[in-house]
């Protein structure tokens, strides 16, 4: 499927928005960024499927993606399947690192990974905390399956209920 365009989220005119998205939304909800799959999951959840390779411009419009769904439902997590993502080039990287709306979720989870994306993710992750000292850094956990992925959203959830009913002993984000 990788190359593969599809109508959907992003095209030549750019990233529509969310609130056009919600009018144009399939019934499975998923939406297309190129070949990659993208489905909002309210309250407080982004799920993506990447298939194939990443552009520097496709990261560009998630980072688009992430800065609307946080204005809409301001406490955000991404979900990242990438068993079968493709190339990320250093581009692209660049164009993350650099993309301010990417550090205004809460964190992500990622998922199926090899050992090169791990090693990929965590030597970029880890440079961005040294650049942004200081700054809100989103959390991140990679885990080697969904059911893993899904038990870290589930945990999030709750830490982040018990630190708003003001658990004095819940983890602090």
């Amino acid at each position: 499927m990788a190359g593969a365009t599809h109508s959907g989220i992003w095209n030549d005119e750019g990233f529509p928005g969310r609130r056009k998205l919600l009018e144009t939304t399939p019934p499975d909800g998923w939406q297309y960024l190129g070949a990659h799959r993208i489905r909002v999951e309210p309250p407080d959840l982004i799920r993506i499927e990447f298939l194939g390779d990443i552009s520097a411009r496709e990261m560009s419009t998630l980072g688009d993606i992430f800065l609307e769904c946080v204005e809409e439902m301001s406490w955000v997590m991404v979900s990242a399947d990438l068993r079968r993502l493709g190339d990320m080039a250093s581009e692209t990287r660049r164009a993350a690192a650099q993309s301010p709306s990417m550090w205004h979720i809460h964190g992500s989870v990622v998922w199926g990974a090899n050992l090169h994306q791990r090693l990929i993710t965590w030597m970029t992750w880890h440079a961005m905390t040294l650049i942004r000292r200081g700054k809100h850094i989103p959390l991140l956990q990679a885990v080697v399956t969904e059911a893993e992925a899904e038990a870290w959203v589930a945990r999030q959830r709750q830490e982040r209920a018990a630190r708003l009913a003001g658990n004095k002993d819940a983890p602090s984000v």
